[in-house]
C-alpha cells in the first residue's frame, strides 16, 4: 500500500510539473469556467456584450454590459461568477442583475467597486425620442440600491449626445462621474466631470459646485494618480491629456496649463488611460503605422509632467504589429511593475483576444508571456473564432488577470458576454490564492495593526520554512500603491512596517505572498 501511494505521489507531482512546464505566463487559467473561459447568454437573442470588468477581494469576477433580451428590448447587465466561474446565485436571479430602466435600451459601459462591496455603475439610456445618462448603485447581492439612486432618479438628461462615460470610487469613498454631451447653444463637444458624496448627493467642494465643464473636446476615459489627481484622455488622431486637481481644479503643473496634446503616430486612437504607482501615465490604443494602413497595438507612457517618458520603448511608445488590424482597449499594471494590454487582433476572417506584456523599466516587450510577449487566444462557438477584449482587471492577488467582452457567433444575433481569466504565475494553476486572511498555508495567523492606522501599522505572520515573500499594499481598484517587501525571511513570526501616512484616507488592501500561496487583509487607512 505505502509503494502504491509513493507512487501515485510521484505521478501526480509529475503531471503537476508538466502542466506548470507549458503553462507559462499568459496561458488560460484552466480553473475558471471552461479551460479559462465562459460564455453567458442573456435574453431569448443573446447580443450581449461586456463593457466592463472587477474583481472582489474575495476572488469573485463582476462584469457589467447589454443584452438584447427582445426585439426593441436591451438590458442594462450584470454578472457575477464565483472563483471558478461559475455563476454565483447569491447575486441578482442566479447570478445576473437585469435591468430596463427605460423599457427600450440601457446599458451599464462602466462599473466601480466600493470598499463595502456596492457596485457604481454607469452607461447610457434611450427611448424612442430622447436619451440620457445612467447612472446608478447596486448592492453587493445585484439589487439596486434605491438609497443612492431610484430607478427614476437614476436617469438624467444632461443635454444633447449625452452619455455616461466612466466612475471612479475615491478613497475618500467620493464619486467621480465623467459625462460627454453638446452644449446646447453652440453644440460643441463638452465633457463634465463631476463628484458626488458616499450617499449620492452632490459634492459642492469640487470644482464649481460639484462639476467641471470643459466645451471643445469629447474625453473618452479617466483615471485618478496616487495623489488624487484626475487624468482624462481623449483626441482623435492626437493623443490628448487634461489633469486636474483633487478638488476638480485644472492643474496648471501639467503639461501646458493643464493640457497636453501628443501625436505619436500618423494617426493616433487612444483608448485607455491608467496611472503607475509613481504616477507616470500609461495610454494604451490602436495607433497607425507608418505604412498608413497597419493599425498596431500600442501602449505608450507619460511623465507626471505630462512629457513623453522616452525611458519607455526609447521613444514614449511601443507599437506592435500582430496581424496589421491590433487594438489595445484595456491596461493593467501588476504588483512589481509588469504592464499588460488587452484587447484584440484580426486573423483572416476570425477575432482572437490578445494580451501583450511589456517590462515596466524599458517598456520593452517581455518575452517570457505568451509568444515572444504577445498572447492571442480564442474561444469556439458555433464553429466560429471570434473574441473581443475590452476590458480587463488583475484578481486581488495579482497572480491572474480577467477579460470581458464579446463572443461572436456566425448567427450575428447570438452573441454572448465572454469573460476569460488568464495566468500570470504559472505556479497558480497547481495553487489557487488564497482569499481568506488567516488560512492554514505557508503564511499563517496573520493580522495588522493598528487597523485603523493614521501613520504606521505593523503586519505581523508566520511563515512555516524560509521563504521568499513579496508584500504590497493595493487601493479598491486592484492598483498597487505601495510596496511592502521583496525579499527572504526565515520561518517563524515575521513583521513588516506599513507607512501609510502619505496615502489618502480609505480602504486599502495588504497583500502577501510566497510560494504559490498568498493572503489578503484589508487595511483602513484614517
Amino acid at each position: 500500500m505505502r509503494k502504491n501511494l509513493l507512487l501515485f505521489f510521484m505521478v501526480a507531482s509529475s503531471i503537476i510539473a508538466t502542466e506548470l512546464l507549458h503553462a507559462q505566463p499568459g496561458a488560460p487559467d484552466a480553473g475558471f469556467g471552461n479551460n479559462g473561459f465562459v460564455l453567458t447568454g442573456v435574453g431569448s437573442i443573446n447580443n450581449s456584450f461586456g463593457y466592463d470588468v472587477v474583481v472582489q477581494p474575495d476572488g469573485k469576477t463582476v462584469v457589467s454590459g447589454k443584452a438584447t433580451i427582445s426585439t426593441g428590448l436591451t438590458d442594462a447587465i450584470l454578472i457575477r461568477f464565483k472563483v471558478n466561474g461559475q455563476l454565483d446565485s447569491t447575486f441578482g436571479t442566479n447570478g445576473i442583475a437585469q435591468e430596463s430602466f427605460t423599457n427600450y435600451f440601457d446599458n451599464f459601459s462602466s462599473l466601480s467597486l466600493q470598499a463595502d462591496g456596492k457596485f457604481v455603475v454607469c452607461g447610457l439610456s434611450n427611448t424612442p425620442d430622447s436619451t440620457f445618462v445612467l447612472f446608478a448603485r447596486y448592492n453587493s447581492n445585484g439589487t439596486l440600491d434605491e438609497t443612492f439612486r431610484t430607478r427614476k432618479t437614476a436617469l438624467r438628461y444632461y443635454g444633447f449626445g449625452n452619455v455616461g462615460i466612466g466612475t471612479i470610487v475615491q478613497q475618500d469613498k467620493k464619486i467621480l462621474l465623467m459625462v460627454n454631451n453638446n452644449q446646447d447653444v453652440t453644440f460643441d463637444a463638452q465633457t463634465q466631470i463631476e463628484r458626488y458624496n458616499e450617499n449620492g448627493t452632490v459634492d459642492n467642494s469640487f470644482a464649481t459646485r460639484g462639476n467641471y465643464t470643459y466645451t471643445g473636446e469629447w474625453y473618452a476615459k479617466f483615471t485618478q494618480d496616487a495623489k488624487g489627481r484626475i487624468i482624462a484622455l481623449g483626441g482623435i488622431g492626437v493623443t490628448k491629456l487634461l489633469r486636474l486637481t483633487p478638488k476638480g481644479d485644472v492643474d496648471v503643473n501639467f503639461g501646458t496649463s493643464g493640457f497636453v496634446t501628443s501625436q505619436l503616430s500618423p494617426f493616433d486612437g487612444p483608448a485607455n488611460i491608467v496611472t503607475q504607482p509613481d504616477n507616470k501615465i500609461l495610454v494604451c490604443g490602436s495607433y497607425q503605422a507608418s505604412n498608413f494602413y497597419d493599425a498596431l497595438f500600442t501602449v505608450c507612457r507619460f511623465n507626471k509632467n505630462g512629457s513623453i517618458d522616452n525611458s519607455f520603448n526609447s521613444t514614449g511608445i511601443n507599437t506592435k504589429k500582430i496581424t496589421g488590424l491590433d487594438y489595445a482597449y484595456d491596461i493593467v499594471v501588476q504588483p512589481g511593475g509588469k504592464i499588460i494590454a488587452a484587447g484584440f487582433t484580426y486573423v483572416g476572417s476570425s477575432v482572437y483576444t490578445a494580451l501583450v506584456r511589456y517590462n515596466t523599466k524599458n517598456g520593452h516587450i517581455d518575452p517570457s508571456w505568451g509568444t515572444n510577449g504577445v498572447d492571442t487566444v480564442t474561444t469556439t462557438w458555433d464553429g466560429k473564432k471570434n473574441s473581443y477584449a475590452v476590458a480587463a482587471a488583475l484578481t486581488p492577488d495579482g497572480q491572474k488577470i480577467v477579460t470581458t467582452g464579446q463572443q461572436l457567433g456566425k448567427n450575428p444575433l447570438r452573441n454572448e458576454f465572454v469573460t476569460a481569466r488568464f495566468l500570470l504565475n504559472p505556479a497558480a494553476r497547481a495553487a489557487p490564492p488564497v482569499y481568506a486572511s488567516n488560512a492554514a498555508t505557508g503564511i499563517f495567523n496573520t493580522s495588522v495593526y493598528p487597523n485603523p492606522a493614521k501613520s504606521i501599522s505593523i503586519v505581523t505572520f508566520n511563515l512555516k520554512d524560509i521563504s521568499e515573500v513579496h508584500a504590497w499594499l493595493t487601493n479598491t481598484s486592484g492598483q498597487q500603491v505601495l510596496s511592502i517587501y521583496n525579499g527572504t525571511l526565515n520561518k517563524g513570526t515575521q513583521t513588516l512596517p506599513v507607512d501609510v501616512s502619505k496615502l489618502p484616507s480609505g480602504i486599502y488592501y495588504v497583500i502577501i505572498k510566497t510560494g504559490n500561496t498568498s493572503q489578503t487583509i484589508k487595511l483602513l487607512r484614517q
